[in-house]
C-alpha cells in the first residue's frame, strides 16, 4: 500500500459499537475515493511476539503469519485508524498482538513513513479511568509507527452497555473528524 489509509478493527462484531464508530470515521474517505484497507485480527492469524529479538539483526519477524502482510502497510500509509472494545482495562487481544508484534517496526522505525493516526474506544462500563490502559498501548503504538496523533481528539465512548445505538452526535463527531484527514490524504498520494 502506497499511501492510503490502513484502518484496524480491534472488534470481534462487525456490527458492534466501535466498528460502528470506525465506520462513520471511514465513510468519508471512501466515499472521497481514498484507499481504504481493512485489517480484522478476529479473522486473522497473528501470533504473539515471544521477545527473541531476531528481528533485530533480520528483515523480518520469526513467525510467519498473517502479520507479514501488514507490515509494510503499517510502514507506509498516511493515516492509521485503530478501534477497539475495552476487554479488562486493555485492548483486545488479537489487537494486542499486533501491537507487541511492531516489534519488527521499532527495530526499523527510521524507514517508517511519518502519517497520521486515530483511535476510537468503546467500554460497556463507566468507571474512572477505564480508558487509562488503552491510551498507553495506543500511544506506544503510535509512536512506534512515526505517527502524529492528538489523544484529545480520540474517541471514547463509555457505559455502552446501557445504550441500544451508538449516539448521533458520536457518529457525527467521527465522520467529521474522517472528513477532516481529506485534504491531507489527496495530498499525500492517498487516492
Amino acid at each position: 500500500m502506497n499511501g492510503g489509509v490502513l484502518a484496524l478493527y480491534g472488534s470481534p462484531k462487525s456490527d458492534g459499537f466501535s466498528s460502528g464508530i470506525h465506520d462513520a470515521l471511514l465513510k468519508p474517505l471512501r466515499d472521497a475515493g481514498i484507499n481504504v484497507t481493512v485489517f480484522n485480527p478476529y479473522h486473522k492469524k497473528v501470533l504473539p511476539c515471544n521477545a527473541c529479538y531476531f528481528c533485530r539483526s533480520n528483515e523480518r519477524c520469526v513467525h510467519y503469519d498473517d502479520m507479514a502482510g501488514i507490515y509494510e502497510m503499517l510502514m507506509s500509509c498516511s493515516l492509521v485508524t485503530v478501534s477497539s472494545p475495552v476487554y479488562f482495562s486493555g485492548i483486545a487481544s488479537p489487537l494486542k498482538a499486533i501491537i507487541d508484534r511492531c516489534q519488527f517496526i521499532w527495530e526499523r522505525r527510521e524507514f517508517v513513513k511519518t502519517k497520521a493516526a486515530f483511535f476510537i474506544a468503546v467500554s460497556g462500563s463507566a468507571y474512572s479511568g477505564v480508558f487509562d490502559g488503552l491510551r498507553i498501548t495506543i500511544r506506544h503504538f503510535f509512536n512506534t509507527l512515526n505517527a502524529s496523533f492528538d489523544e484529545n481528539e480520540f474517541i471514547f465512548l463509555e457505559g455502552s452497555d446501557s445504550m441500544s445505538n451508538i449516539p448521533e452526535e458520536v457518529l457525527r463527531k467521527a465522520a467529521d473528524i474522517g472528513g477532516g484527514y481529506l485534504s491531507a490524504l489527496s495530498g499525500r498520494g492517498g487516492e
